[in-house]
């Protein structure tokens, strides 16, 4: 199965899945799922041939303090197993009618009031905030306008989704291996000051590098190609070599051949600042230094009208499929 193979490739400890359209949920369904013999769970079951929300953990990261049922949700307390810290996530499947979903909202605001930990929410709420969001919207409607409010209401962050499967334009990535390229610092100089856009230096800063990233992507298509599938290939082939050499010595083409494959896969990865923070190298760049003035500029909020433009500018789509949450809680996001 797909799904259990991805998660136990994840090694997740916390999955939600909405919608599973289960009427009845049991330990067998559970197990099917997950992998080891460490699960536990909760699961609201389906009406009809919709909804449904089924979570479950590994009882050895996470400890169930105690869980409430909704009729659109389960939240689950849980305390960390390693450090004793407490916090709340609530699974939800919005109801798609709009005369059920302000229940849902009160329900949430409820969920709100039965704990004083950090709070996180997950699944599928059958809405988006911005039209930006979701094919074809070119306006706020009323809908996206009352869950920005519920959001505001309920004290939330909305974070971006860090792991998981989902359909769409996979996230632009730096490729160190492009730093190795002769050339490449100043192809990225002369592109960088052949840019030119009228507005606030929020707008420019985000206008230029936007175009930066296409023109990164169309000239790493034309020299590398894929970069991931070299590094892909590259790994294989030092597999192959460490395993040929379990049953006996290299010849030095071997050798040659093994160490070539190393260095090509070390280019695709991020180069590592000596504190040991992701840190790619930009020595050689040279950028125009901003003034006082837009400094400050930059510090301030931006305005409504900004923030609606530009994500009308966007061509996105709201994020769909399988929400799959991998909890190493401290570290990934609190939500107060």
């Amino acid at each position: 199965m797909v799904l259990k193979s991805f998660i136990k490739s994840q090694k997740v400890d916390l999955i939600c899945l909405p919608e599973t359209k289960i009427q009845k949920t049991s330990i067998r369904v559970v197990r099917n799922l997950g992998t080891g013999r460490f699960l536990e769970w909760g699961a609201v079951n389906a009406r009809g041939v919709t909804s449904g929300i089924l979570v479950f953990w590994d009882n050895r990261v996470l400890e169930l303090v105690s869980m409430e049922l909704g009729l659109y949700s389960i939240s689950c307390h849980f305390k960390c197993c390693d450090d004793g810290f407490l916090w709340i996530f609530t699974g939800v499947y919005s109801p798609t009618l709009r005369s059920a979903r302000e229940d849902f909202w009160d329900e949430l605001g409820a969920i709100r009031g039965l704990w004083s930990d950090l709070w996180c929410i997950g699944a599928d709420f059958n809405v988006v905030r911005f039209p930006s969001e979701r094919s074809g919207a070119l306006r706020l409607s009323s809908t996206m306008r009352r869950f920005i409010e519920v959001i505001d209401d309920l004290h939330l962050r909305d974070l971006p989704l860090l792991r998981g499967m989902q359909r769409g334009l996979s996230p632009f990535r730096f490729e160190n291996i492009w730093l190795k390229e002769e050339g490449f610092k100043d192809l990225v100089k002369s592109w960088w000051l052949g840019l030119s856009f009228r507005g606030s230096s929020s707008f420019i800063l985000a206008q230029k590098l936007k175009k930066l990233k296409g023109f990164l992507k169309s000239w790493n298509s034309k020299v590398f190609g894929n970069v991931a599938i070299r590094k892909n290939l590259a790994l294989t082939q030092v597999g192959f070599w460490d395993s040929k050499e379990l049953l006996g010595t290299l010849s030095t083409e071997e050798e040659i051949a093994r160490e070539a494959s190393r260095e090509l896969s070390r280019h695709s990865r991020p180069f590592l600042s000596k504190s040991g923070d992701r840190c790619p190298s930009i020595s050689g760049l040279d950028f125009e230094a901003l003034n006082r003035q837009d400094v400050v500029k930059l510090k301030e909020p931006f305005t409504e009208e900004e923030v609606f433009n530009e994500l009308l500018a966007l061509n996105g789509d709201k994020l769909q499929g399988l929400m799959v949450f991998q909890w190493r809680f401290g570290s990934v996001a609190r939500m107060s």
